[in-house]
């Protein structure tokens, strides 16, 4: 190697090098970015679609959402500290909201008429949000008066929830699962099951011909299926048998691809299923029916999975029989 070729070789192995290095740091900062800069602030993640605490006397509670929330309604009712909680005793206003909104106001008609004297009295809050399978609370205050997130987690919140300071990507993953799981599977399921009622159909019809097929109605398929003129003819013989082998080596690699797909589909959709049935907001409302879905459709999955490379497995084999009959009446010459 000359100087030449030697420092354009050192140039590219360094261009080689700085790549891999550059491509390192991106995945590392791109990381850094999503877990710290995008979760710039502590939130509770309130799981289910009931957010339900417990306030002193209060006008007004001021809740900020990290996201928007569909809010259907919200209920103050009036109690006696317990414990750590407030037992409702009546219910002060009910109020629908019915709207998607990032700062919701909670007003207590009932400010007026107690004014906080009573250190026993207490009062007993629940918010119904839509659809949603949590929702991030960012700030909440009473009066103006902003709650440390913590102190409130630990002595007001009676739903499920948990605080976050970083941004968890199996959050993140869990909830686009959760609503994406049914109707994808939905959809892959169907496939599978036509795609394996069509491929068993195939199988049904090569086995039989590998079985109960004389010889002449063996030869006369063939002759018929790859339009032999000539069957006592070696070069007509030898066409045949090479359009032959093309039919099964593409049969052959279709049907190890399905042996293979099968079960990765079934897997991964049994997984995702049970993703889905232990997502804590099912856990906080304890969603029995939706935990249940989930574990069906695992089991439905991993059944479909198996089925087809079960399928796939014996056509490749009658495929190979069928290869080797043609191969007798086609491939040696012996007619």
């Amino acid at each position: 190697m000359g100087i030449i070729e030697f420092f354009r070789w050192l140039g590219l192995e360094i261009i080689k090098v700085a790549t891999r290095n550059l491509t390192f740091c991106a995945i590392i900062i791109t990381a850094f970015v999503y877990i710290v800069v995008l979760a710039s602030k502590p939130f509770i993640s309130v799981s289910g679609n009931l957010l339900i605490f417990d306030l002193p006397s209060f006008q007004s509670c001021t809740i900020t959402f990290k996201n928007p929330v569909t809010v259907l309604k919200y209920d103050v009712s009036r109690g006696h500290f317990e414990q750590l909680g407030v037992v409702p005793e009546i219910s002060i206003n009910s109020v629908k909201v019915g709207r998607n909104l990032s700062v919701l106001t909670v007003v207590n008609n009932d400010s007026q008429q107690n004014s906080g004297t009573n250190i026993n009295q207490g009062y007993h809050v629940a918010i119904v949000n839509g659809s949603s399978l949590s929702s991030d609370i960012e700030t909440i205050a009473t009066n103006n008066v902003a709650i440390d997130l913590k102190f409130f987690l630990t002595n007001n919140l009676k739903s499920k929830g948990e605080i976050f300071r970083c941004r968890y990507i199996r959050k993140d993953l869990s909830t686009i699962i959760t609503f994406l799981n049914d109707p994808v599977s939905n959809w892959i399921l169907a496939i599978m099951f036509f795609g394996i009622s069509a491929l068993s159909l195939m199988l049904v019809k090569m086995e039989w011909k590998a079985i109960f097929f004389t010889e002449n109605q063996f030869k006369n398929s063939l002759i018929k299926s790859l339009k032999i003129s000539d069957i006592n003819n070696p070069e007509e013989c030898k066409r045949a048998f090479a359009e032959y082998a093309a039919r099964w080596y593409g049969l052959h690699n279709w049907f190890r691809f399905l042996q293979a797909l099968g079960p990765a589909v079934g897997f991964i959709l049994t997984v995702s299923s049970l993703i889905a049935a232990l997502h804590p907001a099912l856990h906080a409302t304890n969603d029995l029916d939706a935990f249940i879905n989930g574990i069906h459709v695992a089991m439905i999955s991993t059944f479909l999975g198996l089925l087809l490379r079960i399928v796939a497995l014996e056509a490749s084999r009658v495929n190979d029989v069928l290869l080797t009959h043609a191969e007798i009446y086609l491939g040696d010459g012996d007619k």
